[in-house]
């Protein structure tokens, strides 16, 4: 094998071919590390995402466990079976409320006892005009 002198290895490592090839291999290495960088920097996020829907999960789990326990409850069944069946202990009366809706159309009472008490929205509002005269009446003493 022939040996280089020392003057052609200079000549080699001071050309313009070895610098261009330098440099072409540095940034490949800078490209490489970079790619690298990022693809660590997006495992990072997506593990963090990860532990912060792992600790909403365990919370969620952790309610419906506590949901669950309720629901094994003596209490909560007596309470659904008082309210959605109807039953009570013995020596108790149920009591029913039943709450009026306010229809937006009038519909005409078929008991006759109710059709006297009920009024016209004539009547109701003649009431009230009556009732502001007689506060108005009061106060200020005309008629």
């Amino acid at each position: 094998m022939p040996s280089l002198k020392p003057s052609a290895f200079k000549a080699i490592l001071s050309s313009k071919i070895f610098f261009v090839l330098g440099i072409l291999v540095l940034a490949g290495i800078i490209f490489a590390v970079s790619k690298i960088s990022y693809r660590n920097y997006e495992t990072e996020r997506d593990i963090s995402q990860l532990q912060q829907q792992l600790a909403q999960l365990e919370g969620d789990r952790k309610r419906l466990e506590e949901l669950a326990a309720f629901f094994e409850t003596d209490y909560f069944a007596e309470r659904e079976a008082r309210m959605k069946l109807g039953m009570q202990k013995d020596g108790e009366q149920a009591t029913v409320i039943q709450r009026s809706v306010v229809n937006e159309t009038r519909t005409e009472p078929t008991n006759p006892e109710q059709k006297k008490s009920t009024q016209s929205d004539e009547e109701i509002s003649s009431d009230k005009k009556n009732n502001s005269r007689a506060w108005w009446n009061y106060f200020f003493g005309m008629e």
